[in-house]
């Protein structure tokens, strides 16, 4: 999406269209871009769709996603946060189509391991995850319908979840 988001930039739209106070261009390769230009590049806020149902939600500038905005993939799952120079750079959220979630920091478009994971079934844990497993020092917090009761022992209650802390290995 980076690359593609780059490319674009360089290239002279197909078709320049005026709806209202915004601008539409489109691309030979089938990509829209909807939003603010200085100097010929993307900049301000602006919505770019690509052909294949990838869309770009945020801020531009230099022809570049950068700032704040939000990555929608095809398969509706999203990435939400921050950009620099095109890629996820800094806090953001990754969110599955199936309910999981990442929170936490984004380095040269790659989730870092420490974050916040949330699960479908209302299950949360922060901490460090190695290969989608649970590893080191975190914090597992377990919704109340399914905490079974003796399994207390080994926590403590906070609010409506059941909270085990502790090193996790290979969990």
């Amino acid at each position: 999406v980076v690359t593609r988001a780059a490319a674009l930039s360089t290239q002279n739209p197909t078709k320049v269209r005026h709806v209202g106070s915004r601008t539409v261009y489109n691309y030979s390769d089938g990509s829209i871009y909807e939003g603010g230009f200085v100097d010929g590049v993307q900049s301000g806020k602006g919505r770019l769709k690509f052909p294949d149902g990838i869309e770009y939600i945020g801020d531009f500038s230099n022809g570049m996603q950068n700032g704040q905005g939000k990555l929608v993939f095809a398969d509706k799952s999203y990435y939400e946060g921050a950009f620099t120079n095109g890629i996820q750079n800094g806090q953001g959220k990754f969110v599955w189509p199936d309910g999981y979630a990442f929170e936490g920091m984004y380095i040269n478009g790659s989730q870092s391991n420490d974050g916040k994971y949330t699960f479908p079934n209302g299950m949360v844990y922060i901490g460090k995850m190695v290969d989608y497993k649970k590893e080191g020092f975190g914090q597992l917090k377990v919704p109340r319908e399914l905490q079974s009761s003796e399994a207390s022992k080994e926590g403590f209650w906070e609010g409506n979840f059941f909270v085990y802390q502790g090193l996790f290995q290979n969990d």
